[in-house]
């Protein structure tokens, strides 16, 4: 399932959860209030973004990394989301990963 999928299950306009991820995290990055909002009540700020709300038992959890503390976060496996993949496909899948953005790491792990 793509993730424009994801969102559009939904019922929600048609927007990759990379688009709002980037949207969200830059307003945060340039407005500590937003930053606030989206710390203490992250599933009202994300409705608000994307313009539809999210269903009841959806719960949304929102980390803030430090210089000294980073996260990883794994995905939901795709069999258990009820998608059946090819051996080809993850194989394409592990060989092809490649992170989506640059950490901003201290120059000494860097």
């Amino acid at each position: 399932m793509s993730e424009s999928s994801q969102f559009s299950s939904y019922g929600i306009r048609q927007c990759s959860r990379k688009d709002i991820e980037v949207k969200i995290i830059v307003q945060a990055w340039q407005s500590e209030s937003y930053k606030q909002e989206l710390l203490q009540n992250p599933k009202a700020v994300i409705e608000r973004e994307m313009g539809s709300q999210l269903p009841a038992d959806i719960a949304i959890h929102v980390l803030e990394e430090t210089p000294t503390q980073i996260y990883l976060i794994l995905p939901v496996r795709p069999d258990a989301a009820g998608i059946e993949l090819s051996q080809q496909e993850i194989e394409a899948i592990a060989g092809g990963l490649k992170p989506s953005f640059t950490p901003l790491l201290p120059r000494s792990i860097g």
